[in-house]
């Protein structure tokens, strides 16, 4: 009889991990779009994400965001412009919160357009052409790869690789972070 309740308890909980991995697994992609011809900067808030943003050279400008949807890890990208810039709210659902996952997005910016980030924690991949870059966050692990005319870093901890790829002015690149591990490479 012991060996019937273990087969049991083990057919339900294999049942039971079977529902909940096929549940978390189910993934979708929501796209939001918003008009920035009138905008010249994204301001990026909300709750802590990994994120790509990349910028892109085309006749209209619009900001893009793209967001994974998995289930019980959801993330929504809330958009609207205010005056001359776009502001991308992002909201982790209830669930994610509990370290079970981490939502993604993506970003395309137009080109040359000043950026804001402002999180308690990111995870980000930034290439391409930005005119100003400020990233405050309390923690963040943080790949640029691109130019900016300046470049503001403000943390309490921060691994970066960041890789300029065009002559920056002395004063033009501020890092202000507690603990950092660094790399840093500009143009010859």
């Amino acid at each position: 009889m012991p060996k019937l309740r273990y087969i049991i308890l083990g057919t339900t909980t294999l049942i039971i991990g079977g529902l909940v991995t096929l549940s978390l697994t189910g993934t979708s992609a929501i796209s939001e779009e918003i008009d920035a011809s009138q905008a010249s900067s994204l301001a990026l808030v909300g709750d802590s994400i990994a994120v790509a943003i990349t910028t892109k050279d085309d006749d209209h400008k619009s900001v893009e965001v793209h967001t994974n949807d998995y289930k019980w890890c959801d993330l929504s990208a809330k958009l609207s412009s205010e005056g001359d810039r776009v502001v991308v709210r992002m909201e982790r659902s209830a669930w994610s919160r509990f370290g079970w996952c981490d939502p993604e997005a993506e970003i395309a910016i137009p080109s040359a357009f000043n950026l804001d980030v402002e999180l308690d924690a990111i995870a980000a991949n930034l290439t391409g052409s930005y005119e100003a870059v400020r990233i405050k966050a309390d923690r963040g692990v943080l790949r640029f790869n691109g130019t900016a005319s300046t470049f503001d870093l403000v943390a309490d901890a921060a691994v970066v690789y960041l890789n300029f790829l065009s002559h920056m002015a002395l004063g033009s690149v501020n890092i202000d972070v507690d603990k950092i591990v660094s790399s840093i490479s500009y143009p010859d």
